[in-house]
């Protein structure tokens, strides 16, 4: 496991993500959870 020193307005915002995506799948979500659904939207984006 490794440690990331953010913002605290990044941290608010991850949270947010975080909160939307458990809202949408209706299950718990980790803030990793929230980087990973992030990355991947990003990676996708570089394909097109």
């Amino acid at each position: 496991m490794k440690s990331v020193k953010i913002s605290e307005e990044t941290h608010r915002r991850l949270l947010k993500v975080t909160g939307l995506l458990q809202a949408k799948e209706g299950k718990r979500k980790t803030v990793e959870d929230a980087i990973t659904f992030l990355l991947d939207r990003y990676e996708k984006s570089e394909e097109s």
